[in-house]
């Protein structure tokens, strides 16, 4: 089977069937899940755009300021329905350092209306909420954690038309948060520094 990209994976839309000057009977229809993999994750990340000091290379993807707030990376991909993943590595000598997933934002590279889900205190705990359009943060609930620090940490969120589940290390650890906001952009965030992201994967429907 020969793999066609598509030229702008960003943009959402509808499948349909055509036909051109003929009459044609479809008695089976099938579709898969669509697939980012991790290294077009990684170059959608426009570095230009986003505060903080982003890196990507092979796949990779770093934000290296240390500074005590949210920098925020749009990945360049939008959804309704879909599971995101993505190992997140912490520096074992700060404290303070966390990392996550944003969605549902209003703009690429922007929180606003968006839902956050994050590692916070170097790895002991994890919490999440929602922006508002101001882009303040509001949060709606948490759960202390003890994650061994500087070793990789696997995030990933289950996310339906109105909730949204949080999986870390394989374990779902929260089911049903819900949502009131249906879709929108995909984004990294980092609180302080050095953080690693990677195997960031986006499998689009349910």
């Amino acid at each position: 089977m020969t793999e066609i990209p598509i030229v702008n994976p960003v943009t959402t839309g509808y499948v349909a069937l055509t036909t051109s000057q003929s009459a044609v009977a479809f008695d089976r229809v099938d579709f898969g899940a669509l697939v980012s993999q991790t290294a077009e994750v990684a170059t959608n990340i426009d570095t230009e755009l986003v505060n903080g000091n982003w890196v990507t290379a092979d796949g990779v993807i770093q934000q290296l300021d240390t500074e005590n707030t949210d920098y925020i990376a749009g990945t360049g991909l939008a959804g309704e329905r879909f599971t995101i993943s993505v190992n997140l590595t912490l520096p074992a000598d700060n404290p303070d350092a966390g990392a996550g997933i944003v969605f549902h934002m209003n703009d690429r590279n922007e929180p606003g209306l968006g839902y956050m889900v994050r590692l916070g205190s170097g790895g002991g705990e994890i919490f999440w909420g929602r922006y508002d359009a101001g882009r303040v943060f509001s949060g709606e609930g948490g759960i202390p954690l003890e994650l061994p620090a500087g070793e990789a940490i696997a995030l990933s969120l289950i996310v339906r038309n109105s909730s949204f589940d949080i999986v870390l290390n394989g374990v779902t650890i929260v089911e049903a948060i819900p949502l009131e906001r249906s879709s929108g952009w995909i984004g990294l965030v980092s609180f302080s520094g050095p953080v690693v992201f990677n195997n960031v994967n986006l499998q689009l429907g349910e």
